[in-house]
């Protein structure tokens, strides 16, 4: 345990803690990557899933749930 204290310090010194902080959040499974992409490459990765895929990813996904509700809209 002592090895990630100490690695965790050298991210914070080095880095800053903005990116400690994604760091562990990204560790600890809490970053939404859904919500970084381009809406186009969300609409591309709809294409290939199953409708029942897609509403349970658009529970889960605030981002995905906007695409999804803007392209039924068009």
């Amino acid at each position: 345990m002592s090895v990630l204290i100490t690695l965790a310090g050298d991210v914070q010194q080095v880095f800053g803690e903005n990116v400690l902080d994604y760091v562990m959040r990204f560790a600890q499974g809490q970053i939404d990557f859904l919500s970084r992409l381009p809406q186009h490459i969300i609409i591309h990765i709809a294409q290939f899933l199953e409708l029942s895929d897609i509403a349970t990813l658009a529970q889960v996904s605030l981002q995905f749930r906007r695409v999804t509700l803007f392209c039924t809209a068009v």
